[in-house]
């Protein structure tokens, strides 16, 4: 049974959450919470390595290119031109590849599966004051905003429009020309002006996974073939996996 832990008033973390030492008590606690009947929301999961990380975007961890970023994606058009549309056709699933190559965006990636985000929660990891514990976000995202829509399905929209950015967070979901994204049942929400997302109140539960339960909870989700083989398609990443066995 999933074990509920306490949180204080007023701090960053003040939503619901359980710790689970097993997929089963994962799968249980997150049927209890899931509203299906929910049709103006969507529910999305983002597991990290690390409880106590923020939840930011790659570019926000890079101050120094966060007011230079259209630069760095003309100078990263320039040189693979064949991969993206030019600047001015620069649309969100360009981003998203640019995400997939470890080029810094507004992107935060979640998944539209709750046993992928349990997979990147039990990476191994350390924080503040040696916190090793995973955690995967449960969010409830809004199709809509104040009557205005928020939540994109097409990833052809356009970023830049008059050499401006496009500066409004939103939800994407990508097309699935990008097979790691397919694979992952992945998503983005797009964070230009790198907003708190706690304060948005869609996270809505969170569930915490100790550092030795990690080890275990990876080899259920193999058996149910989540793993980095089915994951990633991409042979420079096939090694963790290679890793892992070895160290069981």
């Amino acid at each position: 049974m999933a074990k509920k832990k306490s949180s204080k008033k007023g701090n960053k973390n003040n939503r619901p959450a359980n710790e689970i030492a097993c997929v089963s008590s994962f799968l249980q606690s997150f049927k209890e919470i899931i509203n299906k009947n929910d049709k103006d929301y969507i529910y999305c999961f983002r597991g990290q390595a690390v409880s106590n990380w923020e939840i930011n975007s790659s570019l926000s961890r890079h101050s120094t290119l966060s007011n230079s970023s259209k630069e760095m994606y003309e100078e990263v058009i320039k040189n693979f031109p064949s991969d993206f549309h030019n600047i001015n056709e620069f649309e969100f699933n360009d981003l998203a590849k640019m995400q997939h190559y470890s080029i810094p965006t507004n992107l935060i990636d979640v998944s539209f599966n709750p046993l992928i985000a349990l997979f990147f929660a039990t990476e191994k990891g350390k924080g503040k004051n040696g916190v090793q514990s995973g955690i995967v976000y449960v969010f409830k995202i809004p199709k809509e905003i104040d009557g205005k829509e928020f939540v994109k399905y097409n990833g052809s929209d356009k970023i830049f429009v008059d050499n401006a950015n496009f500066n409004e967070t939103l939800f994407i979901k990508t097309d699935y020309s990008n097979e790691r994204i397919k694979r992952q049942d992945g998503a983005f929400i797009y964070n230009p002006t790198n907003d708190n997302l706690y304060e948005k109140k869609w996270i809505i539960h969170r569930f915490i996974i100790q550092n030795k339960n990690k080890l275990p909870i990876r080899n259920e989700l193999a058996m149910l073939n989540i793993s980095y083989r089915t994951l990633f398609p991409e042979l420079s990443e096939y090694h963790k996996e290679i890793e892992a066995k070895l160290r069981n």
